[in-house]
């Protein structure tokens, strides 16, 4: 495995650490933006005084309840194996983390210790031990403490061989390298062996495998996957060959220790989330309660929030074009870029692993004219526009790309109907050939995508020759479709072409390309690449990331080879489009989008009329 390579190749060359903390696939309708991502921003740690009533300060119990809407129910509330966005905007409502992002006084995302009592602690001189001491006090909802107990069973838990957890590389592997957690999650040595250790009640120490900085530990566990969980409740719900957990499924079968805890939950149709008094940071909730329906239809939505039932609304393409003079509307940039997932393992249809036949799939995608179709930017490139590049001066990824230059940019965003249709000869030629058949697979509950998925058809076969070129399109839910592409580690053929998206890191560009390595365990497509693998290693766990121009050299590298293979077919970005309700006041002055944070909608505060 890369992860076990890496490793190895680490403590051979003395290499620094350094990887991404990565969220799963997103859904693919508008929803609340991520709050875990990762950056290398701290700043010195706070403890709320205590509230106090009145109208400059929030009440223990809160006031008000915002009203939201989501597309799907949650499937499951557990750190250690959620798969969608839904879930994880769940888990920050309801878990606590050793470290947080908020929105700070400049109102920009800052650090701050939430489980943890303050920032990591370096105890030697090689930067491979520290200590991380925790809150006293706290406690889940029912009372129990947390301690380091709390800590040491999440982990370990979290890394348990016998569960083989689909989130155990988010503490082993992710932003540093855990000494010897990957090699415990394999069975290759005991727990003891692990670099996580109990001082005392509240204070836990860490080994790394190589030498890290406390930024980097501080983005390695600003992450949902790592949330705690109350090891009674996990235990009564375990199975008997304690293999899995029901822990997160119901009200019943879940304990809080966060901002929220759960008031009710009928599955499929409604959570209610009320505040908890106890949270260390009660002080930042104003709102009493979330009361969050499930709501499949966005035109079921979009009348609910006229109707005044709802809060906050994401907009499609069409109810943008309707709504964007509208004073309620609030915009945030894109937070993935919208692409083509194409499985080139698959044994029944060979051409889709011809790299000739997906670089025709690329300069055949006319990508003004599918953005045009949604009212949104059409993009050729890997990671999307709002992605920070260097954090001193704030610059975007993709302004640096266009500033330095080490590949050329393409002209028409890489739309080239001739170069595409030699590619396509190409392919038939070296596949033996004479036409191909494809389905591509679209989100059926996004109403956005049956058309550019329909002029994607239409074009294709236009260039390439409708007697040589047919695709036929699919539509499921984007639950179904996410699982379909993810199952093609069971099942190769379970997917020829699917629309796909990642919500990664806002910040760290280098990290973000991890869910094309070779070995991540949530891939969406067969893709491997040596080099690719290597970049990736040396940009994020070498010493070599500390020189900023060699890493971000190796980051252009990576989106250099990926747009060179044609990894995937990227196509547009789709920016964040809401309406909002006057009486709900987010936590930043001009109601504008904070990185790593969102809108803040947990943050806001129901002012009444």
């Amino acid at each position: 495995m890369k992860r076990t390579l890496a490793l190895i190749l680490t403590l051979i060359l003395g290499l620094g650490v350094l990887s991404g903390c990565q969220r799963e696939e997103p859904d693919l309708t508008p929803s609340e933006p991520d709050t875990t991502d990762d950056s290398n921003q701290t700043t010195e740690p706070t403890t709320p005084d205590e509230p106090e009533t009145g109208s400059d300060t929030p009440l223990p119990e809160g006031e008000g309840t915002l009203k939201i809407a989501a597309t799907a129910d949650i499937s499951t509330l557990n750190p250690h194996t959620y798969s969608m966005a839904r879930d994880s905007d769940g888990i920050d409502k309801l878990a606590m983390l050793l470290y947080k992002s908020f929105i700070g006084e400049n109102e920009k995302f800052s650090y701050q210790p939430e489980f943890a009592a303050d920032f990591p602690q370096q105890m030697d001189d090689t930067q491979t031990v520290w200590q991380i001491p925790l809150r006293e006090g706290l406690v889940w909802e029912n009372g129990d403490p947390m301690n380091a107990d709390t800590v040491i069973y999440t982990y370990k838990t979290l890394l348990d061989p016998n569960m083989l957890n689909s989130r155990a590389s988010s503490f082993a592997d992710n932003y540093i390298v855990v000494l010897n957690g990957s090699e415990y999650t394999l069975g290759q040595c005991e727990w003891e062996d692990v670099g996580l250790k109990k001082i005392d009640d509240y204070t836990v120490e860490l080994t790394t495998a190589a030498p890290v900085t406390s930024d980097e530990i501080v983005n390695h566990f600003v992450n949902s996957a790592l949330a705690m969980v109350h090891e009674g409740t996990y235990e009564a719900a375990m199975n008997a060959d304690r293999t899995a957990t029901m822990y997160g499924t119901s009200k019943d079968t879940y304990m809080s220790c966060g901002p929220f805890v759960i008031k009710d939950w009928i599955a499929g149709a409604t959570i209610v989330y009320e505040k908890n008094p106890n949270y260390v940071f009660a002080d930042k909730i104003w709102l009493n309660s979330i009361d969050e329906r499930t709501v499949g239809e966005a035109s079921t939505r979009l009348q609910m929030f006229l109707n005044g039932e709802l809060d906050y609304v994401s907009l499609g393409s069409e109810e943008y074009l309707q709504y964007k003079e509208d004073p309620r509307i609030i915009e945030s940039d894109a937070t993935g870029m919208w692409h083509i997932s194409v499985n080139m393992g698959n044994t029944e249809n060979p051409i889709l692993s011809s790299t000739n036949f997906r670089k025709a799939l690329y300069y055949g995608t006319d990508r003004e004219a599918v953005a045009a179709i949604n009212n949104v930017i059409p993009a050729w490139w890997i990671q999307p526009k709002m992605v920070v590049g260097d954090l001193d001066t704030g610059e975007t990824y993709r302004d640096m790309v266009e500033r330095i230059q080490p590949y050329e940019i393409p002209e028409n965003n890489g739309y080239d109907p001739e170069k595409a249709l030699e590619y396509f000869e190409a392919a038939l030629e070296e596949t033996g050939l004479d036409s191909v058949s494809v389905t591509l697979i679209y989100p059926s509950d996004t109403g956005s995508y049956k058309p550019a998925s329909e002029y994607l058809q239409k074009s294709w076969a236009e260039i390439f020759g409708a007697d040589r070129f047919q695709m036929e399109l699919q539509g499921m839910p984007n639950s179904q479709m996410v699982g379909t592409k993810k199952d093609w580690i069971n099942n190769p053929n379970s997917y020829e072409m699917s629309w796909g998206s990642w919500s990664t890191s806002k910040v760290a560009p280098w990290n973000a390309f991890n869910v094309w390595t070779t070995d991540y365990p949530k891939k969406n497509e067969p893709y491997s690449n040596a080099e690719f693998d290597d970049l990736w290693v040396r940009a994020n766990q070498s010493e070599e990331r500390f020189d900023k121009e060699a890493r971000l050299d190796m980051t252009f590298r990576m989106e250099e080879i990926m747009l060179e293979e044609a990894a995937i077919i990227p196509v547009m970005e789709s920016p964040g489009r809401y309406l909002k309700a006057d009486r709900v006041q987010l936590p930043t002055s001009d109601n504008s989008y904070v990185v790593n944070v969102g809108f803040g909608w947990m943050y806001a505060r129901i002012i009444e009329e």
